[in-house]
């Protein structure tokens, strides 16, 4: 597994303009080009790739609630 810059990680900021089947594929992408295939992995890295609403949303979903990356 490669270290992964935070300037390469894709942003999620949660505007209506934003596609989040883009920003998924994006993420799921450069998981593989720095070998994060592990979930638990490519969970942690997810929350920072979050920003604005789309971190207030994550954040109040509250632990537990999302436990696969499925």
């Amino acid at each position: 597994m490669k270290s992964i810059p935070p300037s390469a990680l894709p942003h999620f900021h949660g505007k209506v303009h934003e596609d989040p089947d883009s920003f998924l594929f994006e993420f799921d992408i450069l998981c593989r080009s720095y070998d994060y295939s592990i979930e638990s992995q490519k969970l942690k890295l997810f929350l920072a790739t979050l920003k604005d609403s789309a971190l207030h949303w994550f954040m109040g979903l509250g632990g537990n609630i999302i436990t696969s990356w499925d």
